[in-house]
């Protein structure tokens, strides 16, 4: 097996020796490989030796790698001096050097050997019995790292003049007056804060429980469908038709507990008949699984943004999403990153953008929330390019119903300035309008 694996031991030695003749194409390899994507253990051994001199400042030729592999007991396992002094033979030097290629095809050879040895072991695994949920959770684990050292090997420095090439369609498209870099909330007071929702960032939409997280991220959904853009919520507390429920009776304005304990009127009926052909019409997918796990939901959110081009998902909530680690701070750790990298992938997609929703640690009744109230805040607080907090302008009294108006505070923006501004809830239909002052009698 070990003979079939694929590999390319001569486009390896080729790469040595190139960097035995000029040792600054190290950084170039350097950038896109490690040691682990040599096949062949002597050129594992040659390639570490090379990098600790040149690490320690000293000139990588043929003397001092024969010297350092001496020193370290590998020069016997590394084919002896006469190898050694062999890997330049033969290389093309100068501005033509191909590294670039000879990574490339080093890297490949890696990736194929990793997806074989991920193919045998799923293979043993379910040999042995082991439960389906594991083995997938493990495969996706794996293959995302495949997928993150791949992107690795392909993206590198590149030059201001292209990159500026890159933004020319974005300035083009802003050019027009009062055009935003981001899709429509649908909230004035938002939009003029944070420019919408900009593509690649991921947003973290937090509050107490029930104070309207899951609503308003519902109204950012339905009024971005409304403007025509594809959208999707990842949900893993409420069920898809709890979530359908709940966009109907926003878009009929009806009362949703009279739908859910049947004392709907004739007209009421009629109301949601009618937003039941406008809400089928909309481009929004919902996803219910069970399946929590960080590496996966990635995926999920990966293909769905290759299907369908979502320029907006939600996942609900942050904190039943899960990972393996040896604790909950390396967990929260993992499963921040690897949502971090989805938003990445989204606006690299399609252009979308993540909102994760997240509760806040246990606070005082009459506090209004701050970022370090983020539930596990530390590596949310880091990787979010936007955080919003929402809260009651003013705390329920005696058990009453919630105040209507919510106060949004935008506690951290990456590129832009941070504020707060009022929403009104509307607890009827479960949505949410721009504010409406106190003394206007609300539906």
């Amino acid at each position: 097996m070990k003979e079939l694996l694929p590999c390319n031991v001569e486009v390896e030695r080729a790469l040595l020796g190139a960097i035995l003749l000029d040792n600054t194409y190290l950084y170039v390899a350097a950038e896109r490989l490690s040691r682990d994507d040599f096949f062949s253990e002597a050129n594992r051994l040659c390639w570490d030796a090379m990098k600790a001199l040149i690490e320690k400042r000293v000139q990588a030729d043929t003397v001092t790698v024969i010297a350092e592999l001496e020193r370290q007991g590998f020069l016997e396992k590394c084919g002896g001096a006469v190898r050694v002094c062999a890997l330049p033979d033969g290389v093309p030097i100068g501005p033509g050097t191909p590294i670039p290629d000879y990574c490339h095809i080093i890297h490949e050879g890696s990736a194929k050997r990793k997806i074989l040895n991920l193919s045998q072991k799923v293979v043993a695994e379910v040999a042995d019995g082991v439960g389906s949920t594991e083995i997938i959770e493990a495969a996706e684990s794996v293959m995302a790292e495949i997928r993150g050292e791949e992107e690795k090997a392909s993206r590198g420095a590149m030059p201001i003049s292209e990159l500026v090439t890159e933004c020319l369609p974005i300035l083009d498209h802003m050019s027009g007056k009062g055009v935003r870099l981001g899709i429509p909330s649908g909230f004035a007071d938002l939009d003029a804060l944070t420019g919408g929702f900009v593509p690649s960032d991921m947003v973290i939409l937090a509050g107490r429980p029930s104070e309207g997280k899951t609503a308003l991220a519902l109204e950012f959904l339905l009024r971005a469908a409304k403007a025509g853009h594809p959208v999707a919520m990842f949900s893993l507390e409420m069920s898809r038709t709890s979530l359908v429920l709940r966009l109907l009776c926003r878009e009929a304005r009806i009362d949703h507990h009279k739908l859910r304990t049947g004392f709907l009127s004739r007209e009421e009926w009629g109301q949601l008949s009618n937003s039941l052909s406008t809400v089928r019409k909309l481009p929004i997918w919902v996803d219910d699984r069970a399946d929590a796990s960080a590496s996966g939901l990635r995926w999920r959110i990966r293909s769905l943004a290759h299907r369908a081009a979502v320029k907006l998902v939600v996942v609900d909530y942050l904190q039943l999403v899960r990972a393996k680690a040896e604790n909950r701070t390396q967990e929260v750790t993992k499963i921040s990153l690897e949502l971090k990298a989805a938003a990445r992938d989204l606006g690299e997609i399609c252009g979308g953008t993540l909102i994760a929703v997240s509760q806040l640690n246990r606070i005082a009744a009459n506090e209004r929330p701050r970022l370090h109230h983020l539930r596990e805040s530390g590596q949310l607080e880091q990787d979010a390019d936007v955080v919003l907090l929402i809260s009651n302008a003013e705390p329920a009294e005696n058990g009453q119903e919630k105040p209507n108006t919510k106060i949004i505070d935008v506690t951290k923006q990456r590129n832009g300035p941070c504020g707060d501004f009022p929403l009104t809830f509307l607890p009827r239909w479960v949505g949410f309008e721009d504010y409406i002052p106190e003394e206007v009698t609300l539906p």
